[in-house]
């Protein structure tokens, strides 16, 4: 691994297309390109514009894996982002007003949607309004292309991970996008002559988008958009590391209508599916099982989002929306009475430790969140006022069976929960270059329908809870150079947490009882481009801790990170661009094997210290993007050359243990690796 790290990986791509600047992007309050959908002038979005997201050295292009440089996100953990101190399954991931299953291909090295499809993207870390729910962390948007009003563009790229394409053909009439990305990481990974992880490890992915959009009555325009992912992680022989698979799709039509005189309506109604599995063999109690340990997941997903707008006066604007989804759930799962790994069990090499026999469970779930909002912008001078005000609806139905052998009685049950959600958003005006913001509301989020069975979790688990508070301006200090500061502080509860009973009941494994409290603040200086250079510097400073039970005491989140500092800079003058990113962060926490004992079932078992009182090596990446761009007629080709983590910095993983956890070893990550390779846009 090393060896192939250290060298030049050298990519001859094919040729392709990339979409012009001028067809990118999306006009935020003062007409500018902005990182987020546009908002009213006191919601003004981070200053950040697209075209910098889409050339941030490291991503190879993918908008979506910039959201690594933007502050208020920690390193990613899981291939899921960490938005200011919440659990990586508390952040909302929404394409289109979709709402997707996750922002990245496993691995984290890929978003599910290919950056020549992105047209914008867009970051909530807390305080959003009353349209946005079932999340305790954040919301991530991505909005994508539209086909363009007349003629075509379209883009191809291909890099030492993947190979991708998204074109578009359009009239004023209507027009089509089509899109989609294939890996090729594992197939060249299992060709690299070594003998660690990448020699048996194989990782594939694929995405495919489409979109058609319909040009109907005047200010009325009808979208349609699917969504297709897929993914493949596991070793070639299947004995060391589990495989996991998982797959979604999604079908929605987006119907929107510009009424004369002010106001719009929209109207998102979307279906789909999804699946997972995961399957492994282990060593129980020190003895290779034959047995493999295996979870199922499948799904079928309906959902609709709808708002309406319409001026009242001209300093008030009212809104109503719905936000409703309902899934349904078959699962199964075999191995271990405590299941898969969670947020607060001490682990080792990405396991629980113990063992308390293993156990089979098939269940169905049902869970839905059906929320009416009312909404008001309220602008009083200097001031805007937008409270608005959620009330989530949420039913929660199973029928499961602790056992095949139907030894044990069935459990059903159903419940209905109504959790009011107020919000509230006030900005303030100060001075032409000076702008301040607070935002507090009350959030919540139902259980995983994972957490669910009567043979590993819970099926009476309830919605746990959150409330957001946050603070902030934003000051023009010259032109073209702007300083964002902001304080935070979330609280959670109702939290699920495992049992603490080591023999916990038949349907009892999981507990609600678990808080939570985060901590932070964050300042951004961004440079636009203005001239031949544009860059940002960010900082982040949080606290997240959990604890058991209102009794227990606080311990550190398992994904705490304390520091995340990001510098981006990029130079652009006659066709050239050379920018570099540098990222340092805290390593995360973990539970020190003090100690080790052979038990008599002849194998060995760690003794464990404080709960995460250490923590990884600090985290830190050098990366540098170079590109060239050449026109020739219509065609504008760009080669370009990515370097990661130039430094070849040893950053760790996780920590590894020898069998008798004498010797503790760190898991490195991605090495040196440069990639080279062309783009061709028209």
């Amino acid at each position: 691994m090393q060896k192939w790290g250290r060298a030049i990986v050298v990519l001859f791509t094919l040729m392709g297309w990339q979409a012009r600047a001028d067809d990118g992007g999306v006009a935020g309050a003062d007409g500018s390109t902005v990182s987020e959908p546009a908002k009213p002038a006191a919601f003004a979005p981070d200053p950040v514009s697209v075209d910098e997201l889409r050339q941030v050295p490291g991503t190879l292009g993918d908008l979506g894996k910039s959201l690594e440089s933007l502050p208020g996100v920690a390193r990613l953990a899981g291939g899921e982002p960490i938005v200011w101190g919440a659990n990586p399954e508390a952040t909302r991931v929404l394409v289109d007003g979709v709402e997707v299953p996750a922002l990245f291909h496993m691995g984290g090295f890929r978003s599910v949607v290919g950056g020549g499809m992105i047209d914008s993207l867009g970051l909530s870390r807390g305080g959003f309004g009353a349209d946005l729910g079932r999340a305790l962390g954040g919301v991530v948007e991505l909005q994508t292309r539209s086909p363009p009003l007349h003629g075509v563009w379209g883009d191809l790229d291909a890099n030492v991970f993947d190979a991708s394409f998204a074109a578009g053909a359009g009239s004023e009439g209507g027009g089509i996008v089509l899109a989609g990305r294939s890996s090729y990481l594992g197939r060249l990974t299992n060709q690299v002559p070594s003998d660690t992880f990448w020699e048996t490890y194989s990782l594939r992915y694929r995405d495919l988008q489409a979109k058609a959009r319909f040009a109907l009555r005047n200010g009325e325009t009808l979208e349609l958009i699917s969504l297709y992912s897929t993914d493949y992680a596991g070793t070639i022989d299947g004995l060391m590391f589990p495989i996991r698979e998982q797959s979604f799709l999604r079908i929605g039509a987006r119907y929107t209508h510009h009424f004369f005189g002010g106001g719009s309506l929209s109207v998102t109604p979307f279906v789909g599916t999804e699946n997972s599995r995961a399957t492994w063999r282990t060593n129980y109690y020190g003895q290779p099982s034959s047995i493999d340990q295996s979870t199922s997941h499948s799904g079928k997903t309906a959902g609709l989002r709808a708002s309406y707008r319409r001026p009242i006066t001209q300093s008030i604007t009212a809104g109503l929306g719905f936000d409703g989804l309902v899934t349904w759930s078959d699962l199964s799962q075999y191995g271990p009475g405590y299941g898969p790994a969670r947020e607060g069990d001490i682990t080792y090499w990405g396991a629980p430790s113990g063992c308390c026999g293993f156990g089979k469970d098939n269940w169905s779930v049902a869970i839905g969140n059906l929320a009416p909002i009312v909404s008001l912008e309220i602008a009083l001078g200097k001031w805007l006022l937008s409270p608005s005000f959620r009330a989530d609806g949420e039913f929660i139905s199973g029928d499961r069976s602790v056992q095949v052998d139907g030894s044990q009685p069935r459990v059903r049950d159903s419940r209905v929960f109504v959790a009011p959600a107020p919000r509230l958003f006030v900005a303030h005006q100060s001075a032409s270059w000076m702008r301040n913001h607070l935002a507090l509301g009350l959030y919540h989020q139902a259980p995983s329908p994972v957490d669910l069975s009567s043979g590993f979790g819970s099926p009476t688990l309830g919605l746990s809870h959150a409330l957001h508070v946050l603070a902030g301006t934003m000051v023009a200090l010259v032109p073209g150079l702007t300083v964002e500061g902001s304080i935070f502080y979330r609280r959670l509860w109702s939290l699920v947490t495992r049992n603490s009973n080591p023999s916990p009941p038949i349907g009892q494994a999981l507990g609600q009882d678990g808080q939570g409290r985060a901590i932070g603040a964050e300042v951004l200086f961004h440079v636009a481009s203005r001239s031949i250079f544009s860059g940002w510097l960010s900082y982040t400073f949080s606290r997240s801790q959990r604890r058991t039970s209102a009794d227990a005491a606080y311990r550190l989140f398992d994904y705490d990170q304390p520091h995340v500092l990001s510098a981006v800079g990029m130079v652009a003058y006659a066709g050239f661009s050379l920018g570099a990113r540098l990222r340092v962060a805290s390593g995360m926490p973990r539970t020190p094997v003090t100690g080790t004992y052979f038990t008599n079932m002849a194998n060995y078992q760690p003794i464990f210290g404080a709960q995460n009182s250490d923590r990884l090596p600090v985290f830190c990446a050098l990366d540098l993007r170079l590109a060239k761009t050449f026109h020739a007629k219509r065609l504008n080709v760009t080669p370009y050359l990515e370097g990661i983590n130039l430094t070849n910095y040893k950053n760790a993983e996780d920590y590894g243990y020898s069998s008798d956890f004498m010797r503790r070893s760190v898991v490195q990550g991605l090495p040196r690796t440069v990639v080279v390779g062309t783009t061709v846009a028209f």
